[in-house]
């Protein structure tokens, strides 16, 4: 929520480590941060529409993401690019429509993974034809969303089949650790209790079981 309206200086306190104007900026440019071999692109998406079809945005966006192009593994925003609405009469099935526009137009390559929040629950889509998975990961400090279908295997997404898609509406955390050249994805409650694992491999597509 750190648009122009809002908590704007959130984003440039904690998210952004160039020089702070004291201005807010509706879009900020995209910047890497790297750990170790992990290139991960952080996308200022505070200001992007979800329903709207935005083409201003949709190109501003692109833009962006063709900077990431070959640059980096995962990218992190605060939309989610192709994710379930919550509380939504037939389950809306892309969150913002400029960001999943602007995909669709720059397609930058060797990205594995979105990680996103903004839906307050946990969902993660593994999509066929080579799109990215995608990580909601919104099930922490706030109420809790409507849940959602616990199984989305075969929904379609934006065009895309969704080959293994899991859903919980439980206050939990996720963890990310690497395996190999690939990666586990574990969801635990505040208990610490394994609810969701999957495996997200660095070539292929992933998959996920639930407890």
């Amino acid at each position: 929520h750190e648009d122009c309206r809002r908590s704007w200086r959130g984003w440039f306190y904690y998210l952004d480590p160039r020089l702070f104007s004291n201005a807010c900026a509706a879009y900020s440019e995209p910047y890497i941060a790297q750990s170790g071999g992990l290139r991960l692109g952080m996308l200022d998406s505070a200001s992007v529409l979800e329903d709207g079809t935005g083409r201003s945005q949709v190109e501003r966006y692109a833009a962006q993401l063709r900077s990431f192009s070959g640059q980096v593994s995962w990218i992190a925003d605060h939309h989610p690019f192709w994710a379930f609405k919550s509380g939504v009469p037939g389950g809306g099935a892309v969150i913002s429509r400029p960001l999943a526009g602007a995909w669709g137009s720059a397609k930058p390559d060797g990205v594995r993974l979105i990680l996103s929040g903004h839906v307050h629950l946990f969902e993660f889509l593994a999509f066929e034809h080579g799109r990215p998975a995608q990580l909601v990961a919104g099930d922490s400090g706030t109420a809790l969303a409507k849940s959602l279908a616990p199984d989305f295997s075969g929904a379609i997404v934006g065009g895309a089949a969704v080959e293994s898609g899991k859903s919980r509406q439980e206050f939990g955390y996720t963890v990310l650790r690497r395996r190999g050249k690939g990666w586990t994805l574990t969801l635990r409650n505040s208990e610490a209790k394994d609810l969701v694992t999957c495996k997200l491999p660095e070539h292929g597509i992933a998959g996920c079981e639930a407890r």
